[in-house]
């Protein structure tokens, strides 16, 4: 009988933190009609293949290979060997709670007209880290969780779930299509981030209706080699190269700029040398963080086409 969920994980050379991953999943409670696990390998170039290998007794595995560089390859890929009813999408980077599928399959029984659900999920730090790092991040390269409202219902307005901790029912992919945009997302070490909003964009469109499951709950962790400042400012440059995407065509612009981030730019740059004066550490680099996210607005704003992946 096919199982009633589906897990789905694109990874790229991350052999080693996606082992630690599987030790997580092997704690987790199969729900009511069982699951499976698809992990799409994104030519990595690693030891991806053999941890998937050496964990596969332990678990519901199947292991794809997509050549194709670009996360959203890889998810449309998996996509094509999902058999379950509930689809969920994660990271190769989390430690789920034991009851983490049990909660989306409550939740997909309880609403019924829901198309969408999304979990909570929060930052756990794996080692040391610098507080004033992790001070900085939090507002500047989304670091500091999910958790939209107090318990389990319909989406506040504006809000949408995270793509570490997504379900969606199969019908959408199934019966109307739905598909990632390899366009936009993580290719190899390149990032364009918003994939999983880009999608999510349409669905709210499309008008289908979304819900937060507060009880299931995933932790996202974060390595000591992920706090470089470097790293960090390649991360939010790539966050507002996924914004520019999806912007809105109608904002003011002004030679394909939006207008706004002129003012905002000079604004973060005096905060940053303002702080950088008085020793405030942690908020000069929030502001940094910020520069760069809205310099890579800029860059993609200026792009004349956006390059074609599709094919």
């Amino acid at each position: 009988m096919d199982p009633k969920i589906s897990v789905l994980i694109a990874t790229y050379n991350r052999a080693k933190i996606l082992g630690e991953t599987f030790e997580a999943m092997t704690r987790v409670q199969p729900p009511p009609g069982g699951w499976e696990l698809i992990v799409a390998d994104n030519n990595s170039s690693d030891g991806t293949r053999r941890v998937c290998h050496d964990w596969s007794p332990r678990l519901p595995l199947q292991y794809l290979f997509e050549p194709r560089q670009g996360k959203n390859y890889a998810l449309n890929k998996a996509l094509e060997y999902a058999r379950g009813t509930l689809l969920v999408f994660t990271d190769d980077d989390v430690t789920p709670d034991n009851r983490w599928l049990w909660e989306l399959a409550d939740a997909a029984k309880r609403f019924p007209d829901a198309a969408i659900f999304g979990g909570s999920y929060r930052e756990t730090v794996v080692g040391p880290a610098p507080r004033w790092i992790v001070k900085a991040m939090r507002g500047g390269c989304y670091f500091g969780g999910h958790r939209p409202r107090e318990d389990t219902g319909p989406y506040p307005q504006g809000k949408a779930p995270h793509g570490v901790n997504l379900a969606i029912r199969d019908r959408l992919f199934r019966d109307y299509g739905y598909r990632y945009d390899p366009s936009i997302g993580p290719r190899g070490k390149g990032r364009v981030s918003g994939s999983e909003s880009e999608l999510l964009l349409r669905a709210q469109q499309d008008g289908l209706a979304m819900v937060y499951v507060a009880t299931a709950v995933v932790y996202h962790r974060w390595y000591p080699h992920q706090f470089a400042v470097g790293r960090l400012c390649r991360r939010a440059f790539g966050i507002g190269r996924g914004e520019a995407r999806l912007r809105a065509p109608d904002v003011p612009r002004l030679f394909g700029i939006p207008r706004y981030l002129g003012p905002l730019l000079v604004h973060h740059i005096g905060v940053c040398i303002a702080k950088i004066l008085v020793g405030d550490t942690s908020s000069s680099l929030r502001s940094l963080f910020r520069v760069c996210r809205g310099a890579g607005e800029i860059y993609e704003s200026c792009s004349a086409t956006y390059e074609d992946h599709s094919t």
